[in-house]
């Protein structure tokens, strides 16, 4: 006999909630996503299991809509420390058996943490971490590099990319390469901003496919014969 479905809370749903509910739907599991926005539960209503509008500022707006009843609840909203706050303290309320909690800094973690959050993330800081394992542990970055499909590679800018951002360039959208890290006078930017421009000496780590990074060094290859 099959098991009972997973159920999710996804509080919350700007980007990072967004995707984390839309992903755990594709994994089949049952998913109620909360925000404020009308809006925003319009576009979710047909791809989760429930959307509901709630403020949880307001006094009794989680109650009545199912949250006692899931295995998980997800905190998303760091940008809003008041709301953050007032919901994970209502699922712990609820006896919800895991509340996770995406925090602002480590200052919202610490709160987080008091009033019962079992786990709290600090996206920036995880997503850091997880980067610079990848680019240190040799045997990652090997298996990654040496895969069928997929690799990150490392690579210095080119000259015709310098002075240029990646809105500029638009690298994603014509080459299906993601610039991830931006290697810049012996530090490691995570996540570079769109108008951030690349400089001299800039090491660069894409992520994509190999076929992709083929064609990575053939637009290269045109940009420089036409400056050229």
């Amino acid at each position: 006999m099959e098991g009972k479905k997973k159920s999710y809370a996804v509080i919350g749903c700007g980007r990072f909630g967004r995707s984390l509910a839309l992903e755990l739907t594709k994994q089949g599991m049952e998913v109620l996503a909360v925000d404020a926005s009308a809006e925003v539960v319009n576009e979710l209503a047909e791809d989760v299991t429930v959307a509901v509008q709630a403020d949880v500022t307001q006094d009794g707006a989680l109650d009545g809509i199912g949250l006692k009843d899931v295995d998980v609840a997800v905190i998303a909203m760091s940008g809003d420390f008041e709301s953050s706050i007032m919901a994970a303290t209502i699922c712990r309320e609820k006896n919800i058996p895991l509340v996770i909690a995406k925090a602002k800094d480590s200052r919202h973690g610490r709160i987080l943490h008091r009033i019962g959050v079992m786990k709290v993330i600090l996206p920036e800081r995880e997503e850091g971490i997880r980067l610079a394992h990848l680019l240190t542990e040799s045997s990652i970055y090997e298996h990654l590099r040496m895969s069928e499909e997929y690799s990150i590679e490392e690579f210095p800018v080119p000259e015709t990319w310098i002075g240029s951002n990646l809105n500029d360039l638009n690298i994603r959208q014509l080459l299906n390469i993601s610039i991830i890290a931006i290697k810049r006078n012996g530090e490691v930017q995570i996540n570079p901003g769109p108008e951030d421009a690349f400089q001299r000496n800039d090491v660069l780590y894409g992520l994509g496919s190999n076929e992709d990074f083929q064609g990575l060094d053939r637009w290269v290859a045109q940009r420089q014969n036409k400056i050229g």
